[in-house]
């Protein structure tokens, strides 16, 4: 009995060691990336970027990278959502994202 215990914890063990993680398996998603103006303040526009989900949903990427801050741009992204906004007049308004990976389609 005790060996058959010994062997289901080993093989418990095993298996799970060999699964991925959650972070591992985030879904690609398709996106578009467009610039925007919002307020600053008084007598003042900033631009930004969002990034727009196929399903419509839009966010601010807090760290686009350089090479896709260009209007209209098709991409495939992983994000991470941060539940937080920008504080007023310092961003566009949308939810805060992290990106994980992008590429261009």
């Amino acid at each position: 009995m005790k060996n058959s215990c010994i062997v289901v914890l080993l093989a418990a063990l095993a298996l799970s060691s060999c699964s991925k993680s959650a972070e591992e398996l985030l879904p690609t998603e398709e996106a578009t990336i467009y610039s925007v103006k919002y307020a600053c303040g008084p007598a003042c526009t900033a631009q930004g970027w969002i990034l727009e989900t196929a399903r419509g949903t839009t966010y601010e990427p807090t760290n686009l990278p350089s090479g896709f801050t260009s209007h209209d741009l098709s991409v495939e992204v992983v994000y991470q959502k941060t539940g937080r906004h920008s504080d007023p007049f310092n961003g566009t308004g949308k939810e805060l994202i992290i990106i994980q990976q992008i590429k261009k389609r």
